[in-house]
């Protein structure tokens, strides 16, 4: 007596999730590979910016209100050029 088709039916096929080629094992050492990351662009932090105003949660409506700083500036990129 053979498997018939009660056995066929509870094993589904394999889904491919991607192809053999799009995954493959990056080859090059460690030192290499981690020199990607270094550089001109990671080398420097951006610079803080300053905040400009105060979120106060309004308990009785769950609503934001926005109090300006004294220290913020409220320059715009336009006019700091």
């Amino acid at each position: 007596m053979g498997l018939g088709n009660t056995c066929l039916h509870r094993y589904r096929a394999k889904i491919v999730m991607y192809s053999q080629y799009e995954r493959q094992k990056d080859k090059r050492p460690f030192t290499l590979r981690r020199d990607v990351f270094s550089g001109p662009v990671f080398g420097f932090p951006a610079s803080k910016i300053n905040p400009q105003k105060k979120v106060i949660w309004n308990a009785d409506t769950g609503i934001p209100q926005y109090k300006d700083l004294e220290g913020g500036s409220s320059q715009t990129a336009e006019e700091e050029e």
